[in-house]
């Protein structure tokens, strides 16, 4: 099933396919799909509004936070790196549900809470390479 809209999950998790499975401790992350729309104003359009046509082309971008405790090792991902990632929705029913695909970073940073936990975070954005697709195993 393609993505559609915004989706995120909250308190998810994200699986790193490509580095044997390893789980990335995240505070949020979330994604959306964009398409294109092409202005279809000619000379003969007398209106101030332009109409559009749909374009082909799709693109989906998102975004996550790592956490990392003081003290603790994490490896950090590197930019421009193509990732297989899994991320796994909250679900309080016990279904597995995860979107999955490859992610591009394309940008990081840090931040500490000042008011809050004793964590260091990662904030990165992300390009799907293609399309994240949805998998719910208690369909199957």
């Amino acid at each position: 099933m393609p993505l559609s809209g915004v989706v995120s999950g909250k308190n998810g998790t994200i699986q790193l396919a490509t580095l044997g499975g390893t789980e990335v401790r995240i505070k949020n992350w979330s994604f959306q799909e964009q398409a294109s729309a092409i202005p279809a104003k000619d000379s003969g359009d007398e209106d101030d509004y332009v109409p559009h046509v749909p374009g082909k082309a799709k693109t989906t971008t998102g975004s996550f936070d790592q956490i990392a405790r003081y003290g603790a090792i994490v490896g950090e991902l590197a930019l421009h790196t193509p990732v297989v990632v899994l991320f796994f929705l909250d679900d309080t029913t016990g279904d597995e549900m995860y979107y999955t695909g490859t992610i591009i970073i394309t940008s990081k940073g840090k931040s500490v809470d000042v008011e809050g936990d004793n964590v260091v975070i990662t904030s990165y954005s992300f390009a799907v390479d293609g399309q994240l697709v949805l998998t719910d195993l208690s369909q199957a």
